[in-house]
C-alpha cells in the first residue's frame, strides 16, 4: 500500500476511534458493573480477599489489574476507571492489527492492520463497551495477546510462544470463564497442525495453561472452596426461565443486537463467505490451496465463545465484544488474503492489487464511518428521552450527574463513614465504603437464603437487609431504581410488598432530603436521604 495513503487513512481512524473514546468515557451511560468492579478492585487493593471477604462474580484476574489504578479512581472516580479502561481497549485493538499483520504476505501487511483497526476503533458500540469498565477490554487485550504469541510458534522459539500463549490465554479465563474455551481449541491445534515439534509445543501450551490457573484459582480455592466455588459457576446456573419461547427469544435477541451492533465486520463476513462458496463450485484445479489451519482457529474460537455465550440463560450481546479483537484480525486478513490471492490469478503479476486493496480499504473505511455516524448509541450521549413527539435533552451527562451526587454524598459524610447504598458507583464516586453483604450492588440481596449461608457468602437475606437498615450507623442512604428491588440469584423482581416494606424501614430511619431523576442506568430516580438525629 502506498504510504501516503495508509497515513491518510490511519490517523484518520485514530483521529474517530479517540473521539469515540472520549465521547463514551464523558458522555457514555452508566453501567451498574462499573460500580461493583471498581468496589472489588478497592477492597482487593485494601488485602481483602475475593470470594471469602468480598463477593464477586467474575474471575479474580480483574480487580488485582485494577488495583493498580486506584490512584486514578482515588482521584478522577468512576471517570478515572474509564480511563484505565480504554486504554486497555485501545491496546486491544492495536493488537487486533499487529495479529492480522501477522497473517498477511509482507507487502501487504499495512492492509490488513488498517482494516483491522478501522473495524474496531471506528465502532461506536464497540467503544463504548471497552470504555466502561467492563470485563471486555481486559479480557479481549489478553485473549488477542495471546492469539498473536501462538503465532509464533512455528519459530525457533516455538516452544516458548507456546507456554507464553498458553499462559496469556489462561489469565484471559482468569478475568471472564467463558474464555476458557479457548484453551482446549488451542492445545488442539498445536496437537494437530502439523508442526515439526507439535507434541513438545502443546505439552508446553499445557503446562504453561495448567500452572496459570492453578496460580489464578488454587488460592482463593484454598481459602474458601465454597463461596468460590458459588461465585465462579453456581451463580451463573440458577438465574433460569421456565419459558421454552421466552429462552428462544433472548437468544434471538442476543443474535440480531449482536449483527446490529457490528454491522460492517458482518458485511466483511459475508462477502468472504459469499466469494469462498463461489469457489467451491470452480473446478478444483482452478482453485487454490486455503493454506494453513490457523485462520480455521480463529474461526473455531469465535464460534465457541458465541455458542457459550448463547448458551446463557440471559445472553447480552455485549459479551461478544470480547472476541471483536480476533474475529477483526481474522477478517481483515481473510479479506487482504483473498483479494491478494485473486488479483495474482487474474492478472498473474499482481499489478491491479494495489488499487483493488485501496477500494477495499476505503470502502471499509468509509462504511465504518457511517455506521458510527448512524449508531444509535450516539443519541444517549445527549437525549435523556422520548416524551411524545419531542426529544427530552440532558442538563447534564451522565457521568457529571453521578459527579454531583458524589460530592453531596461526601459533603455530608466522612471518610470513614459508610453509605447505605447498592448503587455502587456512587460508593467509588464518593470515596466511602458500603456495610459487608453490599459488594455485589443491585445483586448483593438473596432474601430467600438462611441466614447461615447468606453470612458464608457474603450477602443480605430479608432478615439480613432489614437488621442493617434497622441498625446500621450510615448517616447517608442512596437508592436508585435498582435498589430494594432485584431479588438474587434469579435477578427478579421484589414483590410490591416487599419493596414497600424495606422503603418502610428505610423511612423509619431516614429521611428523603434530595431525589435525582432520570439518574444512572436506565435512568431511574435517585433518593438520597440523611440518617434521623
Amino acid at each position: 500500500m502506498k504510504r501516503s495513503w495508509f497515513i491518510s487513512i490511519g490517523l484518520a481512524a485514530v483521529v474517530i476511534g479517540l473521539v469515540l473514546n472520549a465521547a463514551n468515557l464523558f458522555w457514555g451511560e452508566l453501567n451498574q458493573d462499573e460500580g461493583w468492579y471498581l468496589y472489588a478492585a478497592h477492597r482487593v487493593s485494601e488485602g481483602h480477599a475475593l470470594y471469602r471477604d468480598t463477593a464477586f462474580s467474575q474471575g479474580p484476574v480483574m480487580p488485582y489489574v485494577y488495583a493498580a489504578a486506584r490512584p486514578v479512581v482515588e482521584r478522577w472516580g468512576l471517570g478515572g476507571g474509564r480511563v484505565f479502561t480504554a486504554v486497555l481497549g485501545m491496546a486491544a485493538t492495536l493488537l487486533a492489527a499487529a495479529l492480522a499483520a501477522r497473517l498477511t504476505p509482507r507487502p501487504w501487511k499495512s492492509a490488513a492492520a488498517l482494516v483491522a483497526f478501522v473495524l474496531l476503533a471506528c465502532n461506536v458500540y464497540h467503544s463504548y463497551f471497552t470504555t466502561v469498565v467492563k470485563t471486555y477490554s481486559l479480557s479481549g487485550l489478553l485473549i488477542v495477546a495471546g492469539v498473536y504469541v501462538l503465532t509464533h510458534v512455528g519459530t525457533r522459539r516455538g516452544v516458548w510462544a507456546a507456554a507464553g500463549a498458553g499462559i496469556v490465554l489462561a489469565l484471559a479465563a482468569g478475568v471472564r470463564l467463558s474464555a476458557g474455551v479457548l484453551l482446549p481449541l488451542a492445545f488442539l491445534y498445536l496437537l494437530v497442525d502439523g508442526y515439526h515439534a507439535r507434541y513438545r509445543l502443546s505439552a508446553a501450551f499445557a503446562l504453561g495453561s495448567l500452572i496459570t490457573l492453578m496460580l489464578v484459582f488454587t488460592p482463593f480455592i484454598l481459602l474458601d472452596a465454597e463461596s468460590t466455588r458459588f461465585w465462579l459457576i453456581e451463580y451463573h446456573t440458577l438465574r433460569w426461565t421456565d419459558s421454552v419461547l421466552a429462552a428462544l427469544v433472548f437468544k434471538a435477541g442476543f443474535l440480531s443486537r449482536f449483527v446490529q451492533a457490528y454491522f460492517v465486520a458482518f458485511g466483511v463476513g459475508l462477502f468472504l463467505v459469499t466469494w469462498w462458496w463461489v469457489g467451491r463450485r470452480v473446478p478444483a484445479k482452478d482453485v487454490e490451496d486455503g493454506g494453513n489451519r490457523f485462520p480455521v482457529l480463529l474461526w473455531s474460537a469465535a464460534g465457541a465463545v458465541t455458542f457459550v455465550h448463547l448458551a446463557a440463560p440471559f445472553p447480552y450481546d455485549d459479551y461478544q465484544v470480547l472476541i471483536m479483537p480476533v474475529v477483526s484480525a481474522a477478517l481483515a486478513a481473510g479479506l487482504v488474503n483473498r483479494l491478494v490471492r485473486s488479483r495474482h490469478e487474474q492478472d498473474g503479476d499482481g499489478s491491479l492489487t494495489a488499487p483493488v486493496l485501496h477500494t477495499a480499504v476505503l470502502v471499509v473505511f468509509a462504511a465504518s464511518v457511517f455506521a458510527a455516524f448512524s449508531s444509535p448509541l450516539n443519541q444517549d450521549w445527549a437525549v435523556r428521552e422520548r416524551d411524545r413527539i419531542w426529544w427530552r435533552l440532558k442538563d447534564v451527562s451522565d457521568l457529571g450527574q453521578l459527579r454531583a451526587a458524589g460530592a453531596w454524598i461526601a459533603e455530608r459524610t466522612a471518610p470513614d463513614d459508610r453509605l447505605l447504598t447498592q448503587d455502587l458507583y456512587l460508593a467509588v464516586e464518593a470515596g466511602r465504603a458500603v456495610p459487608y453483604g453490599l459488594e455485589m450492588g443491585p445483586f448483593s440481596y438473596f432474601p430467600d437464603w438462611p441466614r447461615e449461608r447468606a453470612e458464608r457468602l457474603g450477602v443480605l437475606n430479608r432478615d439480613m437487609m432489614m437488621e442493617l437498615i434497622q441498625t446500621t450507623d450510615a448517616p447517608v442512604a442512596a437508592f436508585s431504581g435498582y435498589g430494594l428491588a432485584i431479588a438474587s440469584p434469579e435477578v427478579k423482581e421484589l414483590s410490591t410488598d416487599e419493596q414497600d416494606a424495606l422503603w418502610a424501614a428505610v423511612r423509619d430511619r431516614y429521611r428523603e432530603v434530595h431525589a435525582i431523576p432520570h439518574f444512572g442506568q436506565a435512568g431511574t430516580t435517585l433518593k438520597l436521604l440523611e440518617l434521623r438525629k
